[in-house]
């Protein structure tokens, strides 16, 4: 019987060493592949359909608003609109809440994960990932980025136009409107160009699991089950879940689950990037309407004019991944 205990303990400790280097490869965070084999970069915003649709909805308010044989379809829009913000809303509330609060709070979050992601993508063999922060950053600084002082893009374009704003708030011209176009470019970016190519995007086998999970679990369960089982499996394999695991296995099961936690976020922020884009550049308009600082055509404006250069990013991203992945083949 001693005989066979000993002979069955360095097999369990083998299997244990065996589920804990699984467990930490699991947890470690990953980057994209920068190899022969990884597929090139793509994004749905990589188009030139969707560059000349940017260009076309800021040329169209642009005719629409300066063209002295246009229809003006908008001049109703911005003047009720403003009206109804002079009757309806208390100086305090437009510049403390929708000038303070609402025009940034998008951009805040967005800039924060530039700063995030660039870090990232400095401490990782990512050749793509570097190029695509670099450029994404010489955008931000010269065409669209600084609201407290306009870029040179949006300088240039706001002296040409010289549009008097709704109200004298800023001493800067009105059209297009900056805090819009900033936030359409670091929103987008962030999700559409940046995220994919310095963390890349959910591998299949997970897609398939969350899929089959979203579809037998509650709404209030759904994302909660796929971290949970690969925990739950971790512990079993390591014998952790019988009180067997050690301080240091425990505090590594901790920074793992976290780890899974933060890309799993990252990766759900990817899939939805379309309607987290919608939804912060509809709530930064708000903002500028609601303070009374721009006329409704002066963000969409922006925002049209933003979704190109966010296009533009994405297409000169897949071309530099295009061209590494072919020379990573030869």
């Amino acid at each position: 019987m001693p005989a066979v205990a000993l002979a069955a303990s360095p097999a369990q400790a083998a299997s244990s060493a065996s589920a804990s280097a699984s467990a930490s490869a699991r947890s470690a965070p990953s980057a994209p592949s920068t190899s022969g084999s990884a597929a090139p970069f793509s994004s749905p915003v990589a188009h030139p359909a969707v560059f000349a649709a940017g260009l076309t909805l800021y040329s169209m308010v642009a005719v629409d608003v300066f063209h002295p044989d246009s229809a003006h379809l908008l001049q109703p829009l911005d003047s009720g609109l403003h009206e109804w913000v002079l009757s309806n809303l208390d100086p305090g509330l437009r510049r403390s809440v929708f000038g303070s609060v609402v025009s940034n709070v998008w951009l805040l979050v967005a800039t924060l994960g530039w700063i995030f992601t660039t870090a990232t993508a400095m401490t990782r063999n990512n050749p793509l990932g570097w190029q695509a922060c670099a450029l994404g950053w010489l955008l931000w600084v010269h065409f669209v980025g600084p609201v407290e002082h306009d870029p040179t893009l949006m300088d240039v374009l706001k002296q040409s136009f010289g549009r008097v704003r709704p109200s004298p708030i800023h001493r800067t011209a009105s059209f297009p409107s900056g805090h819009t176009a900033a936030d359409v470019m670091t929103v987008g970016a962030l999700f559409f160009v940046l995220l994919p190519v310095v963390y890349g995007s959910r591998p299949a086998q997970q897609q398939q699991q969350r899929q089959h999970q979203d579809g037998h679990q509650r709404p209030g369960q759904q994302g909660q089950g796929q971290g949970q089982q690969q925990d739950m499996q971790e512990r079993a394999a390591s014998g952790s879940g019988a009180g067997g695991g050690s301080s240091s296995s425990r505090a590594s099961d901790v920074v793992g689950g976290f780890a899974r936690a933060v890309k799993d976020k990252i990766y759900t922020a990817q899939e939805h990037a379309a309607p987290l884009l919608a939804t912060s550049a509809a709530t930064t308009i708000v903002g500028r309407v609601g303070a009374d600082a721009h006329w409704l055509s002066d963000t969409l404006a922006g925002g049209g004019l933003s979704l190109a250069l966010v296009s533009g990013l994405a297409m000169a991203t897949a071309r530099l991944s295009a061209e590494q992945h072919k020379q990573g083949q030869q």
